[in-house]
């Protein structure tokens, strides 16, 4: 779940693994500081761990779904995650666990590494989170998992609730921060949104009645089913109203395809709109067309461009470039620059 701000009710919804993160979100394609570890293979195995987990030990809970509220300067953090495993020892304490999917863990994971680092602090809040509702006392473990061989590679982590708490708040002070300080950027788009000019000379008559209910379902928070004919101009008349909306209450908007040449309409719409390059738009593209290697298994040992990938990402600055000569990410321009 993506980090949620409302000033309005002075709320954000923020995901344990986002407050775990230390600087800023670093999912992009491979972890930095690790190899390749979480493909479906890491995915499968993770599941049959836990499962096994639950046909030894009758008492062991899985996946389960976590959400706190957390006050703090006025404002509520409702934090949220799911909690790998747990089960309660025979002295009444409990155990947290968290698994990570890794090629020959008890070779390269390096205990107070960068990504070891972010692991902790994902159990620990996982901890806290369980010690809330009211369990104690309660301690961690975060296990490695071979993805070749199955074979766990544990850790073991000690939690202390007062720590635990500084830590959490902290961080989500942290976060608050950085949100108010984007806030001129929030008026700078709110400003747009009030003179957002429509993709063409001027709408036409069916055009300003699907703008005008699309402007009333975003607003009131309602869903909305229209139909009209090929060539009517359903995708600007969609758009428009609802990015002027997005806009001016810093929001996302994301406009869903199923075709191409849907979505090469939607694109050609959003940059018409966006002349003076006041807020940035994606297109997105199936990661298996994205890829420059198409006859390799996608894994650093065997394709080169996957090799070191987050030293290259941290090397080249793509994301900067990137960020800084376009308002439009293009999948053929991003192509090119990557």
């Amino acid at each position: 779940m993506p980090l949620r701000f409302d000033e309005t009710t002075r709320t954000f919804t923020v995901s344990v693994r986002e407050l775990a993160d230390d600087a800023g979100v670093h999912r992009i394609g491979f972890e930095r500081g690790e190899s390749w570890n979480r493909l479906g293979l890491g995915t499968e195995l993770h599941s049959q761990i836990l499962q096994k987990r639950c046909e030894e030990t009758s008492a062991y809970k899985s996946e389960i779904h976590l959400e706190t509220e957390i006050p703090f300067d006025g404002w509520k953090a409702i934090v949220t995650g799911r909690l790998d495993g747990c089960i309660q020892l025979e002295n009444g304490g409990w155990l947290i666990e968290e698994f990570k999917s890794a090629y020959s863990p008890s070779s390269h994971i390096r205990p107070f590494g960068p990504s070891f680092e972010r692991h902790r602090r994902q159990l620990l809040i996982y901890c806290h989170l369980w010690r809330q509702l009211g369990h104690s006392p309660v301690n961690g473990a975060l296990v490695y998992v071979d993805i070749a061989t199955g074979k766990e590679c544990p850790f073991e982590i000690s939690y202390d609730e007062l720590s635990q708490q500084k830590e959490i708040g902290a961080r989500l002070h942290q976060l608050l921060a950085i949100w108010k300080a984007e806030e001129i950027i929030r008026k700078k788009k709110a400003l747009i949104a009030a003179t957002l000019p429509f993709p063409h000379d001027s709408p036409r008559p069916g055009q300003v009645k699907l703008i005008a209910a699309v402007q009333q379902a975003v607003q009131s928070q309602e869903n909305l089913l229209a139909e009209a004919p090929t060539g009517s101009g359903k995708t600007a008349a969609g758009i428009h109203p609802a990015l002027a909306e997005a806009l001016s209450t810093g929001k996302q908007l994301f406009f869903l395809t199923a075709k191409t040449l849907q979505q090469k309409m939607a694109s050609d719409a959003l940059i018409a709109m966006n002349r003076a390059g006041g807020f940035r738009t994606l297109q997105l593209r199936a990661k298996e067309k994205m890829c420059a290697n198409d006859r390799i298994i996608c894994h650093e040992d065997f394709c080169p461009y996957a090799k070191n990938y987050p030293e290259k990402m941290e090397k080249s600055k793509l994301l900067e470039r990137l960020q800084e000569k376009q308002t439009h990410h293009d999948p053929n321009l991003v192509f090119d620059e990557a």
